[in-house]
């Protein structure tokens, strides 16, 4: 009668009741390490393999074992446990966060804009995907692939760009919409090669040493630009959040080499306009 009245009570309130009852030691570390456990499996309800105390079934006569966990059974029996029950919950709540930042960093990989180009310096068509990430969305990579069809006799090209952007303002259109935003100024570089025969990294043997100071496969480009965006409603989104038009005005190391000693060649001459589309997918 006595047993029943303290289960009676810890199921009211089990902190009363810690206070209260006439136990030994023996029997409040077992009650505490069994409210400890609950605490820890509370914190994470969604797991289906975690074993869910319930301290208002708690007998004295209990043996100190492992949580019986019935198959046939809608919920879990708790009994009195020992210190390897808690630790047990313990190492399985840090394997959970292991397996959480893991799948996090790897989920920083998943491109979440794509972009489509036309001229630019980098074939006549370029299209690839990227990222937007920093603070405020200020820095962007993209990773575009693009084709240069047949001019003048010589075969079709295929070219491969990485471009760093930086965009340090995003100005709202309207005070009281965020639906157009305007960003007056897209700065960066980007590296470009190109594929197929004709193109080299080392100049072949036939040429001088010396005679070509620059290769013509890889090209290092500067650029600046402009680009306004559109926000789609959130009733409307199906695919991407926003869409963005753009233009850049993009020169590279071969042609400002050549325009600073000869002031023959114009701005016109060594800048390449380019005229794109960007998604913003999440």
């Amino acid at each position: 009668m006595k047993w029943c009245l303290i289960s009676l009570c810890l199921a009211l309130c089990p902190v009363a009741t810690l206070r209260a009852a006439d136990t030994d030691s023996t029997t409040l570390e077992t009650i505490a390490k069994s409210v400890s456990v609950e605490a820890l499996a509370a914190a994470d309800a969604s797991a289906t393999d975690t074993v869910v105390i319930d301290t208002t079934i708690i007998s004295p006569d209990a043996p100190l074992s492992k949580h019986a966990n019935s198959a046939d059974s809608s919920h879990y029996t708790a009994y009195p446990v020992t210190k390897d029950d808690v630790d047990t919950v313990e190492v399985h709540y840090a394997y959970r966060d292991r397996v959480s930042r893991y799948k996090r960093d790897w989920a920083r990989l998943v491109p979440n804009q794509m972009a489509l180009q036309f001229a630019g310096s980098i074939g006549m068509f370029s299209i690839g995907a990227g990222w937007h990430y920093g603070r405020g969305d200020h820095w962007e990579t993209e990773i575009l692939f693009g084709f240069l069809p047949r001019t003048n006799g010589s075969p079709h090209h295929y070219t491969l760009t990485a471009k760093q952007r930086y965009v340090p303002w995003h100005i709202p259109l309207s005070a009281r919409s965020q639906r157009w935003v305007f960003e007056p100024l897209t700065a960066g570089l980007f590296i470009n090669t190109i594929f197929g025969e004709g193109f080299w990294r080392h100049a072949p043997s036939k040429y001088t040493k010396g005679y070509y100071g620059f290769n013509t496969k890889l090209r290092y480009n500067i650029f600046v630009g402009q680009r306004i965006r559109f926000n789609i409603p959130q009733r409307h989104r199906f695919f991407a959040r926003s869409i963005s038009f753009y233009y850049e005005l993009s020169t590279c190391d071969l042609y400002l080499v050549s325009a600073i000693p000869n002031k023959q060649v114009t701005a016109a001459d060594i800048l390449s306009l380019a005229l794109g589309l960007r998604v913003e997918l999440f």
